[in-house]
């Protein structure tokens, strides 16, 4: 018998992850968009990481427009973490129809079915491990 969680695994749709971006790419793209230099830019997201250590540790949020919001919290064992709250604005570009996500979707058929149609597709597929 397949749990719904095994259904959702294989139907859902993900985002296959090209290679991680650095901050020297970072500042490679930066620089050749602006007139910094990319050392400059380099220096300022190293600063930028500084600035965000300064509030925090102080219990402060810090919000970056375009960016989002990074706010300090605390786990039940005294752990400090950060969350991010992703700006709007760049979400919504991230998912205009023509001009937004350009990656590799898999599974993208199943875009908008419920939880119950992926299950009802497992079942489909797999009538000898179903779903109950």
């Amino acid at each position: 018998m397949a749990t719904k969680f095994k259904a959702l695994a294989t139907y859902r749709p993900k985002i296959i992850k090209g290679k991680t971006a650095d901050s020297k790419d970072a500042a490679n793209l930066i620089s050749g968009r602006t007139s910094a230099t990319e050392g400059t830019v380099l220096e300022s997201l190293s600063e930028l990481r500084y600035t965000l250590f300064f509030f925090l540790r102080d219990g402060r949020s810090l919000k970056l427009p375009g960016l989002g919001t990074f706010t300090p919290s605390i786990s039940l064992d005294g752990t400090i973490n950060v969350n991010l709250r992703v700006d709007k604005e760049l979400l919504s570009e991230l998912n205009k129809e023509t001009e937004g996500f350009k990656g590799t979707v898999i599974n993208a058929i199943n875009i908008g079915k419920t939880v119950n149609d992926l299950v009802a597709l497992w079942n489909e597929e797999h009538p000898e491990d179903p779903v109950v």
